[in-house]
């Protein structure tokens, strides 16, 4: 993975807030990314569950690759389901302006992603967050599916 910035405000012991797509696989680079990093706890918007009937085992993405490198270093994570069901298309916004207003990240992860992604990444800038985004090597960047409009930032 890219070395880590040195002007990267998050150090060992950081509290990182980690977004990506719902259908990024690299879990290689998102272990190396986290190992870097060393946080001492992981904020996610757990893509993919329902926060009024949460089923974690439906986590994606990277969310889903990050939670899994928690689970398997130790490290304490925090998943921020959205209200789908209750707030509809909306929910997705409101899950992420409160994953930056209630947990104050040291940074902001950003692995690649679409719409839900580059709003995370505006919010956060908007809060005085870092913003990190990683690049993957060529070979195991996720092709964008045909159609899917090209928006992050």
């Amino acid at each position: 993975p890219d070395p880590i910035p040195k002007d990267c405000p998050a150090r060992p012991g950081a509290l990182l807030l980690v977004c990506g797509g719902r259908d990024y696989a690299d879990s290689a680079h998102v272990f190396g990314v986290l190992d870097g990093l060393q946080p001492i706890a992981v904020v996610h918007g757990a893509c993919g569950v329902d926060a009024d009937r949460p089923q974690w085992a439906l986590l994606r993405g990277a969310d889903r690759l990050a939670d899994a490198w928690c689970t398997l270093r130790q490290v304490p994570v925090i998943r921020v389901p959205a209200r789908w069901s209750a707030l509809g298309r909306r929910a997705g916004a409101v899950r992420n302006q409160q994953m930056v207003d209630l947990y104050h990240p040291g940074l902001l992860v950003a692995f690649p992603g679409h719409l839900g992604t580059a709003d995370l990444v505006l919010r956060a800038r908007s809060a005085g967050v870092a913003v990190w985004k990683p690049v993957a090597p060529s070979p195991s960047t996720p092709q964008r599916f045909a159609g899917r409009p090209e928006r992050d930032a």
